[in-house]
């Protein structure tokens, strides 16, 4: 036929390469993605030719290139890379490149100056399984090239290629500039991703990829980026206190009904916020500040290093407001200012204005323009609307379900009273969060919660605490862990206000979460800085040292957290630091103090670390009973992916292999990608000895 004279089948070893992070560059600046495309192809096409290797054709980002030999194939790679390592070490970060290649030996068909056939195919699908900087081969090319190379290759394991009937064996290239690696790491993190590729390693490579772009630690005041030993003692030196760091204690009600107390709260907690948009200012959370209702000076002063204290009260009649504030200087205890505010309650807006502006004058900064244009602006003129939006802030901390359901309610009513109340929509979208989260997962909450955001950003597009809650949104399962959409809206959210804690609590959560150690206590580091009393802070911080195998730091952490904080969030990070410390009977009794709480009864997280210490003990009934309550459990969303690690690592101190693999699966397709901690946890040596890996 006509149509097969063109055609021609024959054997052939196909090159797939692409550029890590492009995607997230030309988003960011499309004058620097194409010249950073035009600067790859100046770099590799040249190489091509050297190898015989023939480009078939580019597509945006990628070379496919064909050769006669996989051994030109692969040493063409080599050069490749080689080619940009030494490119990208005398150049900025901002324009750094960075490939990925795969490389398979098959059938292929030349048709009309192009190329078809599984050996395409299969050489597209293994391209992804790389990672960034690195080669990886099929069987068909290792076995080919295995001892005719100056480096060696490194057996990954068996990978289920979408559209590919059987299963394909993968090597990667173990190239001379990187690190040396634990070949069960390397065969871990290959298990752990191989089957789920297509539906998260987009969002993870996009994340590390343009993490130079987006996140990588600046100088933008969130931290010192010292270690937390050298922090610790550079700490003893006790430095003067700032002024500007100030804390607001809950306004008292001076009514007695609950109504009058919810407005008080929610007052407080706004007025807060608009403080917060002043940036010479650092402003204590109102999480801890509210913490400190019945303290005295000097213990404010020593625990949140807090400058400044304003304290006061609220009274309402009828339609009437009466506001009476004061500010203290915590280093004297001197008055620096006093005023009372008897006004309408429909001039709220205007009262909050003055006490901004009293705070500013007596401190002596200066306003930008923006900033006392933001002061002075209305959220809304509906005063019913206000009152119901500050309610519903009250219900949303500390968080619970029956809560979430009155916050949504009031926010609801709020929206409906105003449909142009910005961050009543903010309100509303955390709620939903909380019980997708924690409630109802997978039942829509998150889509009613994005909805609820993108309603507010069209309201008003510079609105921090709307990116933030976005950010919550994005990490969470039903949004497939999309850490790549978090962290850029917790980026862009500090980037309209820089001491936002819930922003800089989300990178580290997903820092910690993801293997970048060094950056979670970064952030962690910056939200201590504005509140060193942040048990979101510590936690974050502690975890990471525990992935990090700082066990006895991560212990000193965790102790920190205050009493209310919640009791798995205490008991699981506890309970695996005395153990890793050898500390058994210690890890046993805090197990035991908070699961016997309320909050902690019988939960997941913490029954798996029993499970590992009757693991450890050689008890394994014991340990398969703990394991089996743990899978009974509720999996309470993010927090379930420790249990099913914490199962991983107890069947693996059992020597059970297969079910210890299964359940480390589970824990990284369920959010906890910290691959530093599979490398480097004790509890996992068996396997790294097991002659199957």
């Amino acid at each position: 036929m006509p149509a097969e004279a063109h055609e021609q089948r024959k054997l052939a070893a196909i090159m797939f390469t692409d550029m890590v992070g492009y995607s997230a560059v030309t988003q960011k600046n499309e004058a620097l993605a194409l010249k950073l495309l035009d600067e790859h192809r100046r770099l590799l096409r040249p190489v091509f030719p050297l190898h015989h290797g023939a480009e078939i054709k580019t597509m945006g980002d990628a070379f496919m290139v064909e050769f006669a030999s996989a051994l030109d194939a692969v040493r063409c790679a080599i050069e490749m890379q080689k080619a940009l390592v030494e490119y990208n070490a005398s150049s900025p970060e901002t324009v750094k490149i960075i490939i990925r290649i795969g490389i398979h030996v098959g059938d292929v068909i030349h048709r009309e100056n192009d190329v078809f056939g599984d050996g395409v195919n299969i050489a597209a699908r293994i391209e992804p399984l790389a990672e960034p900087g690195g080669i990886c081969l099929s069987e068909d090319v290792a076995r080919q090239v295995q001892g005719k190379l100056e480096v060696p290759l490194v057996k990954l394991g068996r990978s289920e290629l979408k559209n590919i009937q059987l299963p394909v064996q993968v090597y990667r290239v173990a190239l001379p500039w990187q690190a040396r690696r634990l070949l069960f790491s390397d065969q871990l993190k290959f298990r752990l991703r191989q089957k789920t590729v297509q539906r998260w390693a987009a969002a993870l490579v996009l994340f590390l990829g343009a993490v130079a772009f987006y996140l990588w630690p600046k100088n933008d005041g969130a931290g010192s980026g010292l270690s937390p030993r050298i922090q610790r003692s550079a700490s003893k030196a006790q430095p003067a206190l700032d002024r500007r760091k100030i804390v607001l204690l809950p306004l008292k009600s001076l009514n007695t009904n609950e109504v009058s107390r919810r407005f008080a709260e929610g007052l407080t907690e706004d007025l807060s916020t608009k403080l917060g948009k002043i940036s010479e200012l650092r402003v204590i959370p109102q999480q801890t500040a509210n913490r400190y209702t019945n303290q005295d000076i000097a213990t404010i002063r020593r625990d949140l290093q807090a400058g400044t204290i304003l304290s006061g009260s609220v009274q309402q009649e009828e339609n009437q407001l009466r506001i009476s504030l004061r500010m203290i200087d915590a280093a004297s205890g001197d008055q620096l200012w006093a005023d009372s505010y008897d006004r309408e309650a429909k001039q709220i807006f205007a009262i909050q204005t003055a006490v901004a502006q009293s705070v500013v004058d007596t401190l002596r900064i200066k306003l930008l323009a923006s900033e006392r244009q933001v002061l002075e602006e209305k959220p809304t003129e509906n005063f019913e609307a206000y009152s119901l939006y500050l309610e519903g802030l009250v219900y949303l901390n500390p968080v619970s379900c029956p809560d979430a359901d009155r916050a949504i309610a009031v926010f609801q009513k709020a929206t409906g009273l105003d449909p142009k109340f910005a961050i009543a929509f903010v309100g509303l979208a955390r709620a939903y969060t909380i019980k997708e989260k924690f409630c109802e997962p997978g039942k829509g909450w998150d889509q009613k919660a994005l909805a609820a955001i993108n309603t507010s950003l069209a309201l008003n597009p510079s609105l921090p605490e709307a990116y933030s809650a976005r950010g919550d949104i994005a990490y969470i399962p039903a949004r497939h862990w999309d850490a790549a959409s978090a962290v850029k809206d917790w980026r862009q959210a500090l980037k309209l206000k820089p001491n936002l804690a819930t922003a800089h609590e989300g990178l580290a959560f997903v820092f910690s979460h993801c293997g970048l150690l060094e950056e979670a206590i970064h952030r962690s580091q910056a939200i201590s800085a504005v509140d060193p009393q942040n048990n979101q802070g510590r936690a974050y911080a502690g975890q990471a040292l525990i992935y990090q195998g700082n066990y006895r730091d991560a212990l000193s952490m965790i102790e920190k957290l205050s009493e209310d904080y919640v009791a798995w969030g205490h008991g699981w990070p506890l309970g695996i630091s005395h153990f890793y410390l050898h500390q058994t009977n210690e890890a046993a009794k805090v197990l035991e103090k908070y699961l016997a709480m309320p909050q902690g009864t019988n939960h997941p997280a913490m029954t798996s670390v029993q499970a590992i210490l009757y693991a450890a003990a050689g008890e394994t009934n014991k340990a398969e009973e703990r394991i089996q309550l743990t899978i009974k459990g509720e999996a309470r969303m993010t927090h379930y992916h420790h249990a099913n690690y914490q199962i991983g690592a107890a069947y693996a101190l059992m020597k059970q292999t297969e079910k210890a693999l299964h359940y480390l699966k589970l824990a990284a397709d369920d959010g906890f990608r910290c691959y530093p901690y599979f490398e480097n946890d004790p509890n996992l040596n068996i396997l790294r000895t097991d002659p199957r890996l």
